[in-house]
């Protein structure tokens, strides 16, 4: 059944014109970094204002945390109804819905309560449930195979500058309006970014591909997680995804731990952490170049493994190091050797992915992911406390034994039709 239906992945039509895909390709990249920038900035604010109004910071993390469980836990119904016909539009809807509920908090006085700031967490994590997928979904109609890597590239630019920009302004914001400008400042991003999607849906030419799918009536939930799990490009995605998700989070674990010891400065800390971001940036710059279109066309694999080296040579370099220049150099390759890692698989996922459950397979796949997260901040401060190195050496070993087994299987590789499960 999943070789059969490969085929519909990518289908379009072959009169849109090079100029009408890179205006797609800019405007899904703003969408997604102002999307980013509102909810970074947002979430910052709130721990800010739990501190520093409250002083009760267990009550805004513990917000946050069950924002996450309910996005993972409405995931995949939001991803079957995104597969119906016209269930698209459903991005849409969570946008101007979030927006609509956060000015509702406003409006009626409950900016300032406890209570109105659970409600802005929860509309803003429903929100963003269908807001991923649903991007995704509309890359994979609108873009060339060929192009998806530098949409991807530019997208994962803007998402880092939005990480960058967002603390600051989330900061910004609640030291000059409050709890107040947080929560318009948040429904202003959903509000934007759901206009820039309006008018890409609403272009005539993008409009054809949105809704000429058969809108996933011919497959069940149960066939897409199959698909999922026999295919095997997808399985290999979820593998990296789900050991760089789980190191990653670790390593947020332990930065400011190596910044202490060596410096025994916040600035220091902050400076590390730019570093960090500023090598994921630069490389997602770099490939979203149309120089890059066809860099390593068809040999992902090798791409991937290489990057992975170099993840893993960033970690091992953290831990062992000891001075603040070395440690920057090595937390700058950790973050580059993710970017790469994160194009190059993600590109992969949405180019093999039928059509017809791309809703379903890329909701699922985010929640699992997603989850995996606070398993690794655990995971990372369990071991932290124990040893450093400790950390540094597992990491290493996981990333580069997942380096070493992507170049001998190949599996990302660009292989015949019916031959990837």
């Amino acid at each position: 059944m999943c070789a059969a239906v490969s085929s519909n992945v990518g289908v379009r039509s072959a009169t849109e014109s090079p100029d009408m895909i890179e205006s797609t390709i800019w405007m899904v990249s703003l969408a997604k970094g102002i999307s980013t920038l509102g909810n970074v900035a947002f979430s910052t604010g709130l721990l800010w204002v739990f501190v520093h109004e409250y002083d009760d910071v267990r009550t805004a993390g513990f917000m946050l945390a069950v924002a996450g469980v309910v996005a993972i836990v409405l995931a995949p119904g939001v991803g079957a109804l995104l597969d119906r016909r016209r269930g698209m539009l459903l991005t849409l809807g969570a946008d101007y819905g979030a927006a609509a509920v956060l000015l509702a908090v406003i409006l009626s006085g409950l900016a300032h309560s406890q209570a109105g700031m659970w409600i802005a967490v929860l509309a803003t994590s429903i929100g963003g449930t269908a807001y991923g997928p649903g991007l995704q979904m509309l890359v994979s109609r609108t873009v060339p195979n060929e192009q998806r890597r530098q949409v991807n590239a530019r997208m994962h630019s803007a998402v880092r500058i939005g990480l960058i920009l967002g603390p600051m302004a989330g900061g910004g914001v609640v030291a000059i309006s409050g709890q107040v400008g947080l929560l318009v400042f948040d429904a202003a991003t959903f509000l934007l970014s759901g206009i820039i999607i309006t008018v890409i849906y609403y272009t005539p030419s993008v409009r054809v591909h949105v809704h000429a799918d058969r809108g996933g009536q011919g497959f069940s939930f149960k066939d897409s997680l199959q698909f999922m799990f026999e295919n095997r490009i997808v399985r290999w995605v979820l593998l990296v995804g789900a050991a760089v998700n789980m190191l990653t989070s670790a390593f947020a674990i332990l930065l400011p731990v190596l910044a202490e010891r060596i410096s025994q400065s916040g600035i220091a800390y902050g400076i590390l952490y730019s570093v960090y971001q500023c090598g994921m940036l630069l490389v997602a710059i770099v490939l979203s170049s149309e120089r890059t279109t066809k860099f390593a066309a068809g040999e992902d694999s090798k791409v991937v493994a290489g990057s992975l080296a170099l993840f893993a040579a960033g970690f091992l370099g953290a831990v062992a190091v000891q001075s603040i220049w070395l440690l920057g150099v090595s937390i700058f390759l950790i973050g580059a050797g993710l970017s790469a890692t994160s194009l190059f698989a993600d590109t992969r996922l949405m180019t093999s992915v039928p059509i017809d459950m791309q809703g379903r397979v890329f909701s699922v796949s985010g929640s699992i992911l997603a989850s995996l997260r606070p398993a690794g901040n655990a995971f990372g401060g369990l071991l932290v406390g124990v040893s450093t190195l400790l950390v540094g050496v597992i990491a290493t070993v996981a990333a580069a034994s997942c380096a070493v087994a992507i170049a001998v299987r190949k599996p990302l590789d660009t292989t015949p039709q019916g031959a990837d499960r």
